[in-house]
């Protein structure tokens, strides 16, 4: 009897402290496997910019890169069709110009990382491979038109703005990695010094009915035709559309198009035919206040920084 009570006593025993074993080596075991994945990750990050030391200091520094820029949306140029090149309302005009990280929007390309939208995603699809101390240099200095000191670059860092938004033309790949150094150098304020910009005026009144629309908490969509000339503005509430005809620097409200039938087809979902032949496109908020805040170019219009003149 006496053995009997010695055995299931300890029977019991282990039974008590079991789950705390448990507890104790999964967590040993999920510290270990935490530690492992982070020495695996410097590894892969070691091996992976082993011929970039640039981008090495670039990832390096991210961590103090403010949010506000290196997590900002960044679209795709044709994505922006209807509230930028379809507002224009001049001629190109070039001049070499300080551009605020703030006022960049836009990219034509981003081949190297289809999916990302964030200029901080941007640069995680970047190798970099080439890129030395000059290049961190590069983006400090006043860049003009002087060679990027990269394997295989071509032509001068080329962007073009809208009002005060700005798109990169050329140079994709050092733009991003730019931004990200600059951010995490200079903080908000950080600014490209002397890059060249094609500059386009837009339909100002079209920016401010766009303005005026996302501070009342709506969504702002525009359209341009086949000519790709903006030529609709739609505010969206929960209540209601409201609607605009831009027609040359004019900018009219007008009644939904095509009549209640047609409001009901968009109520649907569908198409509203009344609306055929144009191409709807949402405006993203940090591109409608981009576009508004252009004082930094007119600033330097009225009073150039620079003598010389892109060639």
């Amino acid at each position: 009897m006496r053995y009997a009570n010695r055995a299931a006593a300890s029977v019991a025993l282990r039974t008590k402290t079991e789950p705390k074993r448990v507890r104790r080596n999964l967590a040993t075991t999920r510290d270990a496997n935490a530690r492992a994945e982070a020495m695996r990750d410097e590894r892969v990050s070691a091996d992976r910019h082993r011929d970039s030391p640039a981008l090495q200091r670039i990832y390096d520094a991210l961590d103090a890169a403010p949010s506000v820029i290196v997590d900002r949306p960044v679209a795709l140029d044709r994505e922006l069709t209807a509230s930028t090149f379809g507002l224009r309302r001049s001629r190109e005009n070039r001049i070499y110009a300080d551009v605020p990280l703030t006022a960049l929007v836009g990219l034509f390309h981003r081949t190297w990382a289809p999916d990302a939208t964030t200029w901080r995603s941007l640069l995680g699809g970047l190798h970099g491979r080439g890129w030395g101390s000059e290049t961190l240099a590069y983006f400090e200095s006043e860049i003009g038109d002087s060679h990027f000191p990269a394997p295989a670059a071509a032509y001068p860092l080329i962007l073009r703005a809208y009002g005060g938004a700005v798109v990169c033309v050329n140079g994709m790949h050092r733009l991003v990695a730019g931004v990200c150094w600059l951010a995490a150098q200079q903080g908000v304020e950080a600014l490209l010094r002397k890059v060249e910009l094609q500059v386009y005026d837009v339909k100002r009144a079209a920016v401010m009915v766009m303005v005026e629309a996302q501070g009342r908490g709506e969504t702002v969509y525009a359209a341009f035709n086949a000519n790709c000339e903006t030529v609709l503005i739609r505010a969206r509430s929960a209540r209601a559309d409201r609607y605009w005809h831009v027609d040359s620097d004019q900018i009219v409200p007008i009644p939904a198009p095509g009549g209640w039938y047609h409001a009901w087809r968009r109520w649907l979902g569908q198409r509203a035919r009344a609306e055929a032949g144009v191409t709807w496109q949402a405006v993203p908020p940090t591109v409608i206040a981009a576009l508004a805040d252009d004082g930094w170019l007119r600033a330097q219009r009225i009073a150039p920084r620079y003598a010389d003149s892109p060639r």
